[in-house]
């Protein structure tokens, strides 16, 4: 929660549905006392290897493009691979009963092999409105609440260690899917700055995968699986 100078208070919930697989879709909810008046905005971000400045001759990716059409704003960084990633986001202003302003925002992450991600990302947004913020954060409760009793559950006498064991398997499972992508040190998780944007097959990703068998997570493995079949070819040569 904040509190603004001005006086008054607003609260603010954020997460990211579990239980979407195609895309990520988050909400944002914020709810503030009478009088105090909050607003979202989206500002994308130039999509660029930290790299850059160190790589002689680097090529760019172009600029993002934001389209907005009704409610729903649009912004698709096109990759020079041919990829894409489309963000997709919405923002409503409503006044609860006890006369509170509230301001709730969809916002939709898609990756996909061609240039045609912000199609995809509106949709998403537009499921996420139809279905509702009530609905959404119900489906995403269960689906973690299924997570940590499927498979095994592991008690420590030394609770410092078993708090560090939960809270990396909440991380694998924010970081990661069987069709997702691979999980490394630093995972999803953009670090402005790093040296380290990339894979590196120096145990930096297999030290992340040993838990999982321990653990009877075996479905998270598949984000590794899949992409040693799909570089089969590579790691031959």
């Amino acid at each position: 929660n904040v509190a603004p100078s001005g006086g008054g208070r607003c609260d603010f919930e954020l997460w990211t549905n579990a239980a979407y697989n195609i895309a990520d879709v988050s909400a944002i909810k914020v709810n503030c006392s009478q009088g105090v008046n909050v607003s979202l905005t989206w500002v994308p971000h130039h999509a660029n290897s930290t790299w850059a400045a160190q790589c002689h001759g680097y090529q760019y990716n172009p600029a993002p493009e934001t389209v907005t059409v009704g409610a729903i704003t649009t912004t698709t960084q096109v990759h020079l691979s041919g990829s894409s990633h489309g963000v997709g986001q919405t923002i409503t202003y409503s006044t609860l009963p006890d006369g509170n302003p509230e301001t709730t925002m969809f916002v939709s992450v898609v990756n996909v092999s061609n240039a045609k991600a912000a199609p995809r990302a509106r949709a998403e947004v537009e499921n996420a409105i139809k279905s509702g913020y009530s609905t959404l954060h119900a489906q995403h409760r269960r689906w973690w609440n299924q997570y940590y009793t499927d498979g095994s559950f592991l008690s420590i006498s030394d609770t410092l260690l078993e708090s560090f064991y939960w809270t990396n398997m909440y991380k694998l499972a924010s970081a990661t899917r069987h069709d997702r992508v691979v999980y490394d040190l630093m995972g999803p998780w953009y670090i402005e700055g790093t040296n380290w944007p990339d894979l590196h097959w120096d145990l930096n990703v297999q030290l992340t995968y040993w838990p999982l068998f321990t653990a009877n997570k075996i479905e998270m493995v598949g984000s590794l699986t899949n992409l040693l079949r799909a570089q089969q070819a590579n790691l031959i040569s």
